[in-house]
């Protein structure tokens, strides 16, 4: 019934109904998968700011706890006290921007990218994004 985002998602969404599209692929085809839910609730990171990425979580409740099928899974969730192995490759995947004129795309973006060991990750042109 929680659906997990990034809060800079929210900035630019005006006051009003909020909805959560779940099983979609393409956002212009029809898809048997696709559903959307009425958001209850959204809970941004108490520590999220709209001028940096620190913190950039935000928890959607829906009216509804989502239908499960090939399309709509949940996240395997990462313990606090385990280390991800450097190397790791994970999921990543969004609608996000892909252009410098801001377009947006119809199809989800979607790939794989391995884990960084933490002192990599932790060097300023990684963490600050410059």
């Amino acid at each position: 019934q929680w659906v997990l985002s990034a809060a800079h998602c929210l900035e630019d969404v005006a006051e009003g109904k909020l909805q959560v599209l779940l099983g979609a692929h393409s956002l212009s085809q029809p898809e048997p998968s696709k559903r959307l839910y009425d958001v209850l609730r959204a809970v941004p990171h108490p520590d999220s700011q709209p001028d940096t990425i620190d913190h950039d979580l935000l928890l959607l409740k829906l009216s509804e706890k989502a239908e499960l099928g090939p399309a709509v899974q949940p996240l395997a969730w990462q313990r606090e006290d385990h280390e991800v192995p450097a190397g790791t490759l994970c999921d990543v995947a969004g609608w996000g921007v892909v252009s410098h004129t801001g377009r947006r795309p119809d199809r989800l973006q979607h790939l794989l990218l391995p884990v960084l060991d933490r002192t990599t990750c932790n060097l300023r042109t990684y963490h600050d994004g410059t």
